[in-house]
């Protein structure tokens, strides 16, 4: 721990390197502290000895340079140790190794890397085994690591003093993974490397912290950071290597990802007595958490590994809850994100082939990465930055995290009895079901946005069919209980299971939506199967509204779903409905005035609920106001004389769409919801605003 005691841990990875320390004076290597205690020989197996891995006391594993010698410094440091280690973690296969990872043993197999390089780079040419360099190895030499950067010290010190205390990180992460509905989060992991980082440093962080003590673990952490992290077959050997002793600024980024999620669903009562005087601001708490991600982010900057991608990924997130979906923070982040996921390949998985912890998690955030391109694309209607085109990473398969980290004869019995779409044939939901289901339409999003976006050799009928043909193939080889109905939903006992199954549906009805739009918009369809998807989203968006209470913890979206899914339909509910008010005799396609008039009743009442932290607050705000103005207008109708206007609602009903002279669905690319009149809609009863248009529209 960066002290001199006598009994300090050795790593076994280190046994090379101990002939005289850790021999005893009859010339024979030292045991691990198990064996020698036991009087049984030690095998010496790198990295736990045969018997220590037999009994699953992996933690327990390590050499003692001076067993027999006790010193007051190490009597201090040993009562300052938790009680539990990470065996005590109630889940399967829990043991998780805490010692350091040697850059003596790194060296056999790593190297200095560029990333992901393609078959046009300036390198592909002279890959073969006759032309290639030799490898740079990387030194084991402590003087050649640099961790006496001031500056990067001195962050360090600063995440190291923001991390709560040992019982709120424990109640934060508990409630995180009892609580928080997260998809790409391998939540075990985050549990075991909690216990791992307190194991190994809860002398330094426990009590009064000073800058001393942190700046000790700070010198470690970025020495970790120096070791590149290799690929792992073995599940506890995988998250050893970046845990405890081997701890990594990713992980500590990670860690707090996990608690600033427990905090948007946190208990009310709980903040205040978790943190003080500062609970009583749960977004200054939040925001506080982030600003720890992105120095984690910071310092880790010139690593590239997959828990890079994986903190970049959740520090989007969290920035689309706190600043918006629209922000161009989180469109930068994204970017980064994306440029870091092309530049490690994650877009080609280039891992093992066989089955693995790793290898599905792998699969897993490469698929969520995917799928949050085309959420932001499709929210913003920008050009997506990952295309179907360059994408090639497989489907993880429908397996649970608990039998991918057991392994070994029950994960093999489990892989066989998936179907031929590697779908479970339990009958259950699992993580990895979601994720399967997210990156099916997330591809097909991707080609829906060429045609939307694209150039014109992008477009076709036939192209469109062909998408409809696969949206409602790839839906009907679902699993049945991803195939849900709002009954289904109503009937559904489980209330995060109710919330998957949701979004599922949600996802798979603006797939339609977006399908028909281009049907009506482009091919002269039909409205009415248009149409019938709106309603259908609408009513699905009442029904979150509804039945909030069993989605209290996922509050902090619910402002991102109404205007993801929600406001597309409204807008073509809305511009239907005023035709028809207007001109009843001349609609292709009557609509329900009273289903019609409830619901958007109800989204009034959604919008207005949204709190004011929402990243989405505002554009929760216009929203409202536009659906109100439009009510007032079928209820009230002005005289005739009133403004029209090319897509800004003004006096009459003619003018809150001018639906005549535009065609019917372009409302939406006529209005920016973020700028321009809607940045402030007092306008919308002023008419002295309207009056001043006069000469502007004519």
């Amino acid at each position: 721990m960066g002290d001199n005691s006598t009994d300090t841990p050795q790593p076994k990875s280190d046994r090379g390197n101990l002939k005289s320390s850790s021999r005893r004076r009859n010339g024979q290597q030292a045991a691990c502290e198990p064996c020698r205690k036991a009087k049984l020989k030690c095998d010496h197996a790198f990295p736990v000895c045969s018997r220590c891995r037999k009994r699953r006391t992996l933690t327990q594993c390590v050499i003692l340079a001076a067993p027999m010698t006790k010193s007051k410094q190490a009597t201090t440091v040993a009562s300052k140790l938790p009680s539990h280690t990470l065996a005590q973690v109630s889940s399967p296969a829990s043991c998780v190794e805490v010692r350091r990872v040697d850059s003596r043993q790194e060296s056999k197999w790593s190297s200095e890397s560029s990333g992901f390089l393609g078959p046009t780079s300036f390198s592909a040419t002279v890959q073969h085994g006759s032309l290639a360099e030799e490898p740079k190895v990387v030194s084991d030499s402590n003087a050649e690591i640099d961790v006496e950067k001031p500056a990067q010290l001195q962050i360090g010190v600063q995440v190291l003093m923001k991390l709560p205390g040992e019982e709120a990180c424990q109640n934060l992460m508990e409630w995180y993974l009892d609580n928080v509905v997260v998809v790409g989060a391998h939540k075990l992991s985050r549990r075991l490397t909690l216990k791992a980082l307190w194991l190994s440093y809860g002398n330094l962080l426990r009590g009064q912290r000073n800058a001393v003590d942190l700046e000790i673990i700070a010198k470690d952490v970025l020495r970790n950071e120096s070791i590149p992290l290799k690929q792992i077959d073995d599940p506890m050997e995988w998250i050893a290597s970046f845990s405890g002793a081997n701890t990594r600024w990713e992980v500590i980024g990670l860690l707090f990802t996990a608690f600033a999620y427990a905090l948007l669903s946190w208990p009310e009562k709980h903040l205040s007595l978790t943190f003080g005087e500062k609970g009583g601001d749960r977004n200054a708490l939040v925001a506080e958490m982030k600003s720890c991600i992105e120095a984690c982010i910071e310092l880790c900057r010139n690593s590239l590994n997959n828990l890079v991608c994986n903190l970049l990924y959740w520090n989007v997130l969290l920035e689309t809850v706190l600043s918006g979906d629209s922000s161009l923070s989180a469109w930068r982040l994204h970017n980064d994100l994306v440029g870091t996921t092309v530049a490690f390949g994650l877009h080609c998985y280039q891992g093992a082939s066989r089955v693995t912890l790793h290898s599905e998690q792998t699969k897993t955030l490469s698929a969520c990465i995917f799928w949050i391109d085309k959420e932001l694309s499709i929210f913003t209607g920008r050009p997506p930055s990952l295309s179907h085109r360059y994408y090639s990473c497989p489907l993880p398969l429908d397996l649970n995290d608990e039998t991918l980290m057991r392994g070994g004869a029950e994960l093999e019995r489990e892989i066989q009895s998936l179907d031929q779409n590697g779908w479970n044939t339990q009958g259950r939901v699992f993580e990895a079901t979601i994720v399967r289901m997210m990156l099916v339409f997330a591809l097909i999003q991707d080609e829906i946005m060429e045609m939307f976006l694209g150039n014109q050799a992008q477009w076709s009928l036939q192209r469109l069919d062909e998408l409809k043909s696969r949206t409602r193939d790839s839906y009907s080889k679902f699993p049945k209980q991803l195939q849900v109905s709002k009954t289904d939903l109503t009937a559904c006992k489980d209330d995060q299971l109710m919330w998957r199954l949701m979004t599922a549906r949600f996802d798979y009805l603006r797939i339609n939506f977006l399908l028909e739009r281009l049907s009506t918009e482009r091919g002269g369809a039909s409205m009415r199967k248009l149409l019938e998807v709106a309603r259908e989203m609408l009513d699905l968006t009442v029904f979150l509204w509804l039945e909030r209470d069993r989605s209290a913890n996922r509050k902090h979206d619910y402002d991102c779903m109404i205007m993801s899914y929600g406001m597309p339909c409204i807008g073509i509910l809305c511009t239907e409905f005023l035709k028809q008010v207007k001109n009843p005799k001349e609609v292709e396609v009557k609509l329900p005035c009273s289903e019609i008039v409830q619901n958007l009743s109800m989204i009034i009442g959604f919008l207005d609920w949204v709190r004011p932290a929402a990243g989405n607050y505002k554009l929760c705000c216009r929203m409202s106001r536009v659906i109100r103005r439009v009510l007032d207008q079928v209820f009230e109708p002005v005289p005739e004389r009133g403004i029209r206007d090319t897509g800004i609602l003004l006096e009459t009903p003619d003018s809150i769409w001018p639906v005549d002279e535009l065609d019917d669905l372009d409302w939406l690319n006529s209005i920016d919801w973020t700028r321009g009149p809607f940045g402030d809609l007092d306008w919308l009863n002023s008419t002295d605003w309207a009056q001043g248009q006069v000469g502007q529209f004519g």
